[in-house]
């Protein structure tokens, strides 16, 4: 079940990033009432949800305020950051630093070949892509590639 709430959110908001360019509050909102009832009704809300909500807003807070990571975007890691562990937690923020810079450098490159956007557009690109395909590698990464 957690999966499928993670995996809706995850897919509703790069669709909305990628339709709108930005991650809509309402869906954010929604998800996070849901989740809420999940953690209720299924499992309780313990320690380890606080702990990574502070860790999330400790790493990405500096990000926000320098803009490089966009509001919608810290709101969503704070929703799915509730669903992980903290060892899957700082894999996902990683990783969606990582798979964000591929696939923005390969953005870039095509659009400097096309030349179908002027330069500053061609840098901006949605980072729940990012965390999207970083939720995805957590499950096929072999446990204990990273340290933590």
């Amino acid at each position: 079940m957690e999966q499928l709430i993670v995996g809706s959110l995850l897919a509703a908001s790069v669709a909305s990033d990628l339709r709108t360019r930005k991650v809509r509050n309402y869906l954010i909102l929604g998800f996070l009432v849901l989740s809420i009832i999940y953690f209720a009704s299924v499992t309780s809300f313990s320690l380890l949800q606080l702990q990574n909500l502070a860790v999330v807003c400790l790493a990405c807070l500096p990000l926000v305020y320098l803009r490089a990571l966009g509001a919608g975007d810290f709101k969503l890691l704070l929703v799915v950051c509730m669903f992980l562990n903290p060892s899957q937690l700082y894999s996902l923020m990683f990783l969606s630093l990582f798979w964000n810079a591929v696939s923005g450098s390969l953005k870039y490159l095509v659009n400097k070949i096309t030349k179908s956007q002027t330069n500053r557009e061609a840098l901006r690109f949605p980072f729940t892509f990012g965390i999207l395909l970083a939720w995805f590698s957590l499950d096929y990464l072999p446990k204990g590639i990273f340290p933590w």
